[in-house]
């Protein structure tokens, strides 16, 4: 009885651990940059990498300024839910923790590389 009431206090421990050490953010940011092209998940989930100017960090577990957001199959927000300018209240994660491998679509004359185990993912984006 002790040896399962240890297991069970030890597996309780770890979850709450790792629930509250993931590197989540979430920020007020005005949306400047889109992706040219488009597509919709189907056969393939495809990811959209968009670019934000932040205006107010809310809650942050990083001091990095975040401003490219990867967000997976942006088209279910809605045809018209993301315009230039408009400002958004985003909650991010650092890296992609779905089970769902994406094809990103990135503006094709940037310059930079994504390295997506450090970009942020969009969990959840509204209108402010």
């Amino acid at each position: 009885m002790k040896k399962r009431t240890l297991i069970i206090i030890i597996l309780c421990t770890y979850s709450l651990i790792s629930c509250n050490s993931s590197d989540k953010i979430s920020l007020e940011g005005k949306l400047y940059k889109l992706s040219e092209q488009k597509a919709d998940c189907g056969v393939l989930a495809f990811a959209s990498v968009m670019e934000f100017e932040v205006e107010n960090v809310i809650y942050e577990k990083s001091d990095e300024n975040v401003t490219r957001v990867i967000v997976p199959c942006p088209e279910l927000y809605g045809k018209d839910f993301f315009k230039i300018n408009e400002t958004y209240k985003l909650t991010l994660e650092q890296g992609n923790n779905s089970d769902t491998d994406y094809v990103l679509i990135d503006n094709p004359k940037r310059s930079t590389v994504i390295q997506v185990d450090k970009e942020y993912w969009a969990i959840k984006i509204t209108h402010k």
